[in-house]
């Protein structure tokens, strides 16, 4: 599993010294949140997006069940539309879409799943 494999990759990096604390993550098609969740868990501030509304409970349910409501945030992202992330081609701030860059990192480790 790509997401389980980004998540260790993480894991090691803290190891090496590279410490994902403080910085900001975009994580797109996060599924159940392993990648975010990690990257969370060693202290970065991560924006979790999905589409499918029983998706984006489950985030929200993982992020509960871990105590990362502070460092971990759920976002509806709608890729086939423009018009729901970017505004005059920068990205949109609302209560819908993560907060407005910058990042310093965006991840996508379950990007591709589609049940369709």
């Amino acid at each position: 599993d790509s997401g389980v494999a980004l998540a260790r990759f993480f894991l090691w990096r803290e190891a090496q010294g590279h410490s994902a604390r403080g910085r900001a993550v975009l994580e797109l098609g996060a599924g159940t949140g392993v990648v975010g969740l990690r990257l969370a868990s060693l202290g970065a501030h991560v924006a979790l997006t999905d589409f499918e509304p029983a998706v984006l409970q489950l985030l929200q349910h993982n992020i509960d069940e871990n105590d990362l409501g502070q460092r971990a945030s759920v976002h509806h992202l709608d890729w086939r539309d423009p018009k729901s992330y970017l505004v005059d081609g920068r990205h949109a701030a609302s209560s819908q879409t993560p907060k407005a860059g910058p990042f310093d990192l965006i991840v996508a480790g379950d990007c591709v799943y589609d049940i369709e």
